[in-house]
Parts: C-alpha cells; structure tokens; sequence
C-alpha cells in the first residue's frame, strides 16, 4: 500500500516485494498509482518514481532520463504508461 501525504511526502507498507518499502526521500508528490507489484509516482516538477517489482514497471532505470515534463500516470497491471 502506499499514500501520498500532505505536502507530498510518500508512506509506503507491506511486503517490500510488492512495492511495500518505498523510497524514503521521496517528496512533492501529486499523484501515486499502483500496478500488480509496483507503484509509481508522479512529482511537482513533473519526474517519475517507481518502486517494486521490475517486471510490473517498478524500475525506472531504462528510461528514467526521459522522464521529464510528465504531467499523469496512468497504471495497468503490469505496466505504467507517463502521460
């Protein structure tokens, strides 16, 4: 499970292989969405985070430098799709 605080602070639960132990300096976020076994967030100045399981789009890394300017997140059950 995961939550977005006020002022954009991100608590994260459960069982770290289902994307419960999320990044700990995460921070201006405005919108989490959730697949199978990740999560991924969207921050203020449009960048995405992900966290959980790979194979449910939970790392970034492979396009990471292209996500900027992103302004939603849509989720699937094994994938997120920046908008």
């Amino acid at each position: 499970f995961a939550a977005v605080c006020s002022g954009g602070r991100v608590v994260a639960w459960g069982s770290a292989d289902y994307g419960g132990l999320g990044p700990e300096d995460l921070h201006d976020v405005t919108q989490i969405q959730a697949s199978a076994r990740a999560f991924a967030a969207l921050t203020r100045n449009g960048h995405v985070v992900a966290w959980g399981d790979a194979s449910c789009g939970g790392d970034t890394g492979p396009v990471a430098r292209q996500l900027y300017d992103v302004v939603a997140i849509a989720s699937a059950p094994r994938a997120f799709c920046p908008l």
